[in-house]
């Protein structure tokens, strides 16, 4: 096929599959130039670029005619089936149920493909395919997949107690190895995690599931969950904050605005907020008390400015963007001084094999939830209003 595409070259429509441009030391720089923010791999020392493109194409330019051929790639066809739950309370069942009636339209997002994929060549996700099985729909050839699963695999907890997130994947990958697609996976799932806590009111958890390639099976998934009902269900109790879910679409674009990622180290302070949130997602039966320390880092990150009078920082700030609490005004400040007080030592606390006789978890857990749900809303109302960080003024009054 021939397209004459006048200059500047334009690289929109390359899109859906991996090609590598080869051009002469004078072409180089220009083509790398214009499609730097469009190629996948730009290497102006090599002359080539990766791109993606649908088809073959010559590209043909005011002085010169270029060849783009397609890089050749094995496909490999992964189905990953994950039972997924809810929270506990009703009040957050309809939120669930809004999650699942939006899988579907996970499909054909080349930005959620982006965050979630891998951030180098390999193991490079073509395309990705979000379906449900819901209990509620015994259709044959559902039934069929689910038992085939509980019969080769007895010691999962797959029934139709659960609804079922089926990912349809397609990796392409020139050395492909086995061995490391749950590894692939799991670190994809975290980040499915990760974005569907951010935006639906309500926990999501994803158990451990199965990867199969075609009638193979390769491993299973990795459990991730939460106790993040417990902070709805704080939030709801002590009518503050106001916690209100954001349309995945919205949050996928925010991060792709801001470029940000899902993985790496952080570069700001939005990012170190969403990195801390993050260490909310644990194992299963994992029992891990720095997720509080992680919680109080997110929300010191996006709204303390130096090291002094944190605790009041935190309590005039965080009134003034989530609304003051109508009722235990005074929980804010004591937020803070238990965080002072369990990292410095001076709390009685029991091993973490062992039972806890003294209630030294009844209040931890207590304020891990207070101070995830306030983590929680920032980001949140972040989002909804496209912003990255919170800035603040003193005024004088004359």
């Amino acid at each position: 096929m021939l397209a004459r595409i006048p200059s500047p070259l334009g690289f929109d429509h390359l899109k859906g599959r991996r090609v590598s441009i080869y051009a002469e030391k004078w072409l180089a720089p220009v083509l790398t130039s214009y499609a730097s923010s469009r190629a996948d791999v730009a290497n102006p020392r090599s002359q080539t670029m990766n791109v993606w493109i649908n088809d073959p194409i010559f590209i043909v330019g005011d002085h010169f005619v270029l060849r783009i051929p397609i890089v050749a790639h094995n496909i490999y066809k992964m189905k990953i089936t994950i039972p997924i739950r809810g929270g506990e309370f009703e009040y957050l069942s309809e939120e669930y149920q809004n999650f699942l009636n939006d899988i579907v339209s996970f499909n054909d997002k080349p930005k959620l493909i982006k965050l979630i994929g891998i951030d180098s060549g390999s193991y490079r996700i073509e395309n990705v395919n979000f379906s449900l099985l819901n209990r509620q729909v015994f259709d044959e050839e559902a039934n069929y997949h689910i038992l085939k699963i509980r019969s080769n695999h007895p010691d999962l907890r797959f029934s139709w107690d659960n609804e079922f997130l089926v990912l349809d994947i397609e990796f392409g990958e020139e050395n492909y190895r086995d061995k490391l697609i749950p590894t692939i996976i799991d670190g994809i799932i975290d980040k499915v995690s990760l974005l569907v806590n951010l935006s639906y009111s309500t926990n999501v958890d994803f158990l451990e599931g199965v990867i199969y390639k075609g009638e193979e099976y390769i491993g299973k998934t990795e459990p991730i969950i939460s106790d993040l009902h417990y902070a709805y269900e704080h939030a709801h109790n002590m009518n503050w904050p106001e916690i209100n879910s954001i349309e995945i679409d919205k949050v996928i674009n925010w991060f792709e605005e801001n470029e940000l990622n899902l993985e790496g180290n952080s570069k700001n302070k939005l990012q170190r907020a969403i990195n801390a949130f993050s260490h909310v997602l644990v194992g299963l039966g994992e029992k891990d008390t720095s997720q509080f320390f992680w919680q109080m880092l997110g929300i010191e990150a996006l709204l303390a400015s130096g090291i002094n009078s944190i605790s009041s920082q935190i309590e005039l700030k965080s009134s003034l963007i989530l609304g003051e609490p109508k009722e235990y005004k005074k929980k804010i400040k004591q937020l803070y001084n238990y965080r002072s007080r369990l990292l410095h030592g001076d709390f009685d606390f029991p091993p973490k094999f062992s039972s806890d006789e003294d209630n030294f978890e009844k209040e931890y857990w207590d304020y891990l939830s207070f101070s995830t749900s306030i983590l929680l809303a920032l980001i949140r109302n972040l989002i909804a209003k496209g912003g990255i960080e919170y800035k603040f003024e003193y005024n004088l009054i004359e």
